[in-house]
């Protein structure tokens, strides 16, 4: 990848690719959720904001090659992260507006290790992870919402396999390390512990140049 970037910039294989450098990162979000008889309750397709940091990760993963960034371990886009802050308590219908200079989810409840991706095209990295309501808690929630939902999500980079999912800050959940790639906010949908549903949501990132 780092070598067909530079190609792509016309920049020497034996030069140092520069965050300075040219390059967009595009993304795609669809959500898909499910009740527990398969039918189908909630559905999204849209654009992703790509934050300013997360490009800048992105560059930084790509310029070392091995993305050695902490303790010389090599760091990836391995975890996804959902919440119920992203539209307003007083209108769970109304997502709010995201700017790239945004850093963490408004309310994060789960996350979630990326267990597989796929590459349907060489510019393009997919993503495809299912949110079980049935792991989540009624106390894992935002109090101030009327309700158990979910309307925004995340990707973020860090250590790949050194944490055991839960909510952001349980025991074991190293988000300190974690960095924010995109944010994507969503009308709310039902996400109720105990009745089994699942939202499966593809993230699509393209580079752009």
């Amino acid at each position: 990848m780092l070598n067909w970037l530079k190609s792509k910039l016309g920049i020497p294989k034996e030069q140092p690719l520069k965050l300075e450098d040219e390059v967009g990162i595009h993304g795609k979000v669809e959500i898909h959720v499910r009740d527990k008889d398969g039918k189908l309750i909630f559905e999204e397709k849209d654009d992703n904001v790509v934050l300013t940091q997360g490009k800048y990760e992105i560059m930084k993963m790509l310029r070392n090659n091995a993305a050695r960034e902490i303790l010389g371990t090599p760091r990836s886009i391995c975890r996804l992260v959902v919440g119920d802050g992203g539209c307003p308590s007083s209108d769970l219908f109304t997502p709010k507006t995201l700017d790239k200079s945004r850093t963490a989810l408004f309310y994060p409840v789960h996350i979630k290790d990326i267990t597989s991706s796929s590459h349907p095209t060489g510019d393009a990295l997919e993503i495809i992870v299912d949110i079980l309501s049935d792991d989540l808690i009624v106390g894992d929630f935002n109090p101030a919402n009327a309700g158990e939902y979910l309307n925004e999500a995340a990707l973020v980079s860090s250590i790949p396999g050194t944490y055991v999912a839960g909510k952001p800050g349980d025991p074991g959940v190293d988000s300190a390390s974690e960095v924010e790639i995109t944010h994507k906010t969503f009308k709310s949908f039902p996400f109720t512990p105990g009745q089994t549903i699942t939202a499966t949501i593809k993230w699509t990132l393209f580079i752009v140049l």
